[in-house]
């Protein structure tokens, strides 16, 4: 048995398939979850609180996209909301 997010494999017994891939499944939704959980801790932004903190972070951006914005920022061309803290 293989899981998709991991690279080992498991031999199973035939008599006890059915109640290893539930076990797996659940092991498995953990760890994806888990592991999106952290890509969006490590991708989202909240400490930016200004106009001129989101400009600065969209230039520094590795983005195309967000440096195109960032173009029309700097030109005040498009307006942003900012949360308040």
């Amino acid at each position: 048995m293989k899981a998709r997010d991991v690279d080992e494999k498991a031999a199973v017994a035939l008599e006890s398939l059915a109640e290893n891939i539930q076990k797996e499944l659940e092991t498995m939704q953990t760890r994806l979850f888990e592991k999106a959980k952290a890509f969006r801790a490590e991708h989202s932004h909240t400490h930016i609180n200004s106009m001129d903190q989101s400009k600065q972070h969209l230039a520094e951006s590795k983005f195309k996209t967000a440096k195109f914005l960032a173009g029309f920022l700097q030109a005040g061309a498009v307006t942003m909301l900012v949360r308040k803290a």
